[in-house]
């Protein structure tokens, strides 16, 4: 089943292109970080690109904007896509830089479409197209459990990712005992 994306009745404002000029154009900011990562951000846009024809419908225009990976890349970033006329935005990748988007696009009444996988940054107008990072490793121990394994060994890096990773199996063992 394909889900469908209406255009407004009228679109506001914004970067347009001569060919679309009052016509509903349905305007979707994706924020990559192409300064930062640009091989894989060229790819996560790319696939947008393939998502929007595939959706077959003349007037969605997708509209790319440099986060630079941080918060302040997307907030500068997302302030441009608003001020273009974006009815929505996909992005950014990371914590932080859902965190500046969200900052700017929710005043706008904007919505964002984070990949990050912190849930911390998720509200007022911000959501999240991922797997939270605890849920999946919950999942993980739950089917070791499951196939008689008791003993669970981690090895994450010394930063935030490895220290929401980690404690994750404990608890969950806690929770069982």
């Amino acid at each position: 089943m394909q889900a469908a994306i209406s255009a407004p009745r009228a679109s506001k404002p914004g970067l347009t292109p001569r060919f679309l000029a009052g016509k509903p154009v349905v305007r979707i900011g994706i924020l990559l970080p192409f300064s930062a990562v640009a091989g894989e951000a060229q790819s996560l846009y790319e696939a947008a690109e393939l998502a929007v024809f595939d959706a077959k419908d003349p007037y969605l225009m997708l509209v790319p904007g440099d986060s630079g990976g941080d918060a302040a890349g997307s907030a500068a970033a997302a302030q441009i896509l608003v001020a273009n006329g974006a009815d929505i935005i996909l992005g950014p990748v990371l914590r932080d830089g859902v965190a500046g988007a969200a900052r700017v696009a929710g005043p706008a009444h904007v919505q964002v479409i984070g990949f990050s996988t912190d849930n911390a940054v998720a509200g007022n107008g911000a959501y999240l197209l991922s797997f939270p990072l605890e849920e999946e490793v919950a999942r993980i121990v739950d089917y070791a459990t499951q196939k008689g394994l008791q003993r669970i060994a981690i090895m994450a890096p010394n930063n935030e990712y490895g220290r929401r990773v980690c404690p994750t199996p404990a608890a969950r063992r806690r929770r069982r005992a």
